[in-house]
């Protein structure tokens, strides 16, 4: 299996796959297209900050899909359907507009944020690429349960998860 990753993910380092990695795309954009020439499962794994007023910040993620839409410009749609996987952390509602953004160039886009020893977690949009990503987790980490939602569902969850996991450490520090 071929997958291309985009960012900073170590998630994947001990898979037997065909690994091409590429850090976040600036101007030239000629590793972005070998990435997506590589492989149709494109997982794009950024580190995402605050902005100074407090607020969540989604600019590496908009960089990556303002250059997709920018070789899809350049260079056409794709003849193969790309696979995108978001695994990083977003606001909910901000994969639909990103969908919005890229529905005529044939790139799916499935949010994955989580994976652990007990599940992953989808947010599917598309069934056929949902199901394609569900059968490559099954191929590498065999039996694990997958939860699926839709997008904003998927934001949801990921959020209060990661509230939940965090005041489970504040309450065992002081307690």
């Amino acid at each position: 299996m071929k997958i291309s990753i985009i960012g900073n993910s170590n998630s994947f380092n001990n898979l037997d796959c065909d690994i091409f990695r590429i850090d976040v795309p600036t101007s030239d954009l000629t590793e972005l297209q070998e990435a997506i020439n590589h492989s149709n499962l494109l997982f794009i794994s950024t580190d995402e900050s605050l902005n100074s007023d407090g607020s969540y910040s989604h600019g590496v993620l908009n960089r990556v899909f303002k250059s997709l839409s920018i070789l899809a410009d350049e260079h056409g749609v794709n003849e193969q359907k790309t696979h995108i996987v978001i695994c990083s952390t977003v606001m909910p509602g901000y994969i639909q507009l990103q969908i919005d953004k890229l529905k005529n160039i044939n790139y799916t886009i499935t949010y994955n944020p989580i994976m652990t020893s007990k599940f992953i977690l989808l947010g599917e949009g598309d069934k056929e690429a949902a199901d394609f990503l569900e059968s490559f987790y099954k191929s590498v980490f065999g039996d694990i349960e997958i939860k699926r939602f839709n997008y904003y569902s998927a934001e949801i969850y990921k959020l209060l998860l990661g509230t939940l996991v965090a005041n489970e450490k504040y309450i065992e520090l002081f307690t």
